[in-house]
């Protein structure tokens, strides 16, 4: 197995990232040493033993390649597929920050070459490697006994694969999967974890080096997410099998009160935290059941720095989510955590990270409201937890599905504090663009946190008195839909788009603009307008696929921007784009491609 800090030092000479080999000799080596025949083809009279790719001589080729000759990331794509292919799990994370700190450190110089600021030559190997590692992750065991990924999902849906035909079923599966050590799952979700943490820092680097140029990250991440989640299932169902550390019987009766003039007061040296515990030693006893310690040495570690006061209590925060999700400390301590921040000298809050967001919603989707409460609680320690509302609406639907009333009560009267001091919030954005409330949670915050007050009969109607204000510059969404669909029923099309056309102009957020754009597509087929609809929607389906919208956006937003390009695109005659269109909306919302299905 390779190491990444031997691979990156470099090489000696004029030139750190060595000699261009596209075309040596030693390139081809390894692309035959990687390649194999398929041996169910006939061959007839020229039968032979049929080639087989040897991943040891591809590792060991480009490993000392990358390290003497040449920093080429085509070198660490090969070599990450094949110690993948050979070491499995324990390759996942070294792979991946391989591809990282290659780039970190020679990007000027790094192979293939940059021509004329085209990103896209040293793309390639990155685009294909990911994909290829997507493949090669799917196909890692999920057993000791060599059961792969691929295996249990065709198992789990009923069906069978050729070679596992005739000894694998469920109850095949599940004995394996019974044999197989506590140990063995538990090492396997924490190198996946790893390994997506170093792909989520992979992903933010590319997006800021490449652009638009830059590779594709979902089939990876999808894979790495597939397995964890097996691994994560299966952890969930069996107990640790290690004791918790007991606490040793005293050999003698300890007083905790001794009066003793005659013996000298010595003080214990006062501890900060952060010297105490590193972040590795606090994100290790994060994962321990029971930690125990003596009063004594508790009492000796004293925290000297709000720095110290906020690692203690992110720490109190994620054992609290770990073992205690309903219990309302966690939310208290990872709100206190996140006051001390804003607080501090770097309130910077980022941007939710897209796997985040993704393992969130699939769990929402599973149903797994223990596994949610816990996942919400641990977000919202979290540098851009609290102004994240998203959270709170997960935290809300996992807490009243478990009928945990008292966390459930205490989150919404959290939350509608937030409101009144920063009633702004609904509207804010975070770094990347994206919203703090996405759409569902805008509902559920009309319908559950701050529910407009139902008219009481029994009381008199207040008199209103009339005050002289100047209008507001900001118009609201509702008033601007009226306005606008009131001059489209007029026949006014054009001053009804130039109305939401001039709001565009003036969103700050990419994500409102977006928005706007899709209500004055969805306005123009109301209208008939079905050719200029279509111009418009075209360059949002390319700026949805550039900003990787489906990733981290609810599904329904993209079903019906491409449901209305189908509406819009009945009387063209370019058919294949159409049904591509149309395929793409089958896989993305079934429901709706029913619906649609008379428009291809």
């Amino acid at each position: 197995m390779f190491v990444v800090e031997e691979l990156i030092l470099p090489i000696a000479g004029e030139h750190p990232s060595g000699s261009d080999l596209r075309y040596d000799p030693i390139t081809d080596q390894i692309r035959d040493a990687r390649t194999s025949e398929d041996e169910s083809l006939p061959m007839g009279q020229w039968a032979r033993q049929a080639k087989r790719a040897d991943f040891a001589l591809v590792a060991s080729l480009a490993a000392n390649t990358l390290k003497k000759q040449s920093k080429d990331l085509w070198l660490a794509a090969w070599l990450g597929e094949a110690s993948l292919r050979l070491h499995g799990y324990s390759a996942v994370e070294p792979s991946l920050r391989l591809f990282l700190e290659l780039q970190r450190e020679f990007w000027p110089s790094l192979h293939p070459d940059l021509e004329d600021r085209d990103a896209s030559l040293r793309a390639a190997p990155l685009d294909w490697a990911l994909r290829q590692y997507a493949t090669v992750v799917h196909s890692l065991p999920v057993t000791e006994d060599g059961i792969s990924y691929a295996e249990y999902r065709l198992v789990g849906a009923g069906g069978s694969s050729p070679a596992a035909e005739d000894r694998l079923t469920a109850d095949t599966l599940e004995a394996s999967i019974d044999a197989t050590s506590w140990k063995f799952y538990k090492d396997a979700q924490t190198v996946l974890q790893q390994g997506l943490q170093t792909l989520h820092e992979l992903y933010l680097f590319c997006e800021e080096q490449y652009g638009n140029e830059g590779p594709s990250f979902s089939e990876i991440r999808a894979a790495l997410e597939d397995l964890l989640n097996v691994h994560d299932q299966i952890l969930r169902q069996r107990p640790n099998p290690e004791p918790a550390p007991s606490i040793p019987a005293p050999t003698e009766q300890l007083n905790p009160i001794q009066l003793q003039p005659q013996a000298a007061h010595i003080e214990e040296p006062a501890l900060d935290i952060e010297d105490s515990y590193s972040p590795e030693v606090l994100q290790e006893a994060s994962r321990t059941q029971y930690v125990v310690e003596s009063a004594a040495a508790a009492a000796s570690k004293k925290i000297t720095s709000w720095s110290g006061v906020r690692l203690h209590l992110q720490q109190c925060a994620e054992f609290c989510a770990e073992h205690e999700p309903l219990s309302p400390a966690g939310l208290f301590l990872a709100l206190a955590e996140q006051d001390i921040r804003r607080r501090g000298e770097d309130p910077e809050e980022g941007s939710p990270p897209s796997e985040v967001r993704l393992s969130l919603r699939r769990t929402m989707e599973a149903g797994d409201w223990e596994s949610l409460a816990r996942q919400a609680l641990k977000a919202l320690a979290m540098p851009m937890g609290t102004p994240w509302l998203d959270l709170y609406r997960y935290l809300d639907t996992a807490t009243a599905s478990l009928g945990a009333e008292q966390l459930r009560e205490v989150t919404l009267h959290l939350l509608r504090g937030q409101f009144g001091a920063q009633p702004w919030i609904r509207e804010a954005s975070f770094e990347d663009g994206t919203p703090a409330a996405d759409r569902e949670t805008n509902v559920w915050i009309d319908a559950e946190v701050m529910p407009k007050p139902t008219p009481d009969a029994t009381r008199p109607e207040p008199v209103l008195q009339t005050v002289e204000h100047q209008p507001s510059p900001i118009v609201h969404e509702d008033d601007l839909h009226e306005r606008a669909s009131e001059l489209a029923r007029q026949g006014n099309f054009s001053d009804a788009a130039h109305s939401l056309m001039k709001d565009v102009s003036a969103l700050k957020s990419g994500r409102g603009s977006f928005l706007r754009r899709m209500e004055i597509s969805r306005l123009l087929l109301h209208s008939g307008q079905h050719f200029a609809a279509q111009v418009i929607l075209r360059h949002l389906l390319t700026e949805a696929d550039e900003r990787k919208i489906e990733g981290w956006e609810e599904s329904s937003m993209l079903a019906e921007l491409l449901s209305m390009l189908l509406q819009s695109a009945t009387g063209d005659a370019n058919e294949t784009q159409r049904l591509e269109v149309f395929l793409r909306l089958c896989r993305i919302d079934p429901a709706t491609a029913l619906n649609a299905q008379s428009l291809v």
